[in-house]
């Protein structure tokens, strides 16, 4: 719903689903999605939160520090964009590296063969994501 320009709707039922089960391992997926609401809405500081606590619940995960990085520069809190940037390269540094490391495994695995072409164009995703959402 926040993508088709609802953000409203979008936040209540992604704050019902984590209401519904607060224990739910995935949860960290709505909280991701409740930062989008809220950085729809330009309420960066409530974005900042909830990408915030998303990020403490399955740490170092590539769209969660995108989120953090996007919300802080918005929220004008240039220092920490800066640092959740830095942690976003590290993470894709590490990837990269252990996608290295499985070479003869995505050679044989298409399913990590997709996954590691992706993983290999993140910096590109993430300049332009950036640069968009800077132009908004």
């Amino acid at each position: 719903m926040m993508y088709a320009g609802d953000a409203e709707a979008g936040l209540r039922h992604c704050k019902r689903a984590l209401e519904a089960n607060p224990r739910f391992p995935a949860n960290n997926w709505f909280m991701d999605y409740m930062a989008v609401g809220n950085f729809l809405r330009e309420d960066y500081g409530a974005a900042v939160e909830w990408a915030r606590r998303s990020d403490e619940i399955h740490g170092d995960i590539p769209r969660c520090l995108l989120l953090l990085t996007t919300c802080y520069s918005h929220a004008g809190a240039v220092e920490e964009a800066a640092r959740e940037a830095d942690r976003l390269m590290q993470q894709i540094d590490s990837r990269e590296a252990r996608r290295e490391d499985e070479t003869m495994t995505i050679q044989t695995d298409p399913e990590t063969l997709e996954d590691s072409r992706f993983i290999t164009k993140i910096p590109e995703i993430t300049n332009a994501v950036l640069e968009f959402l800077t132009n908004i």
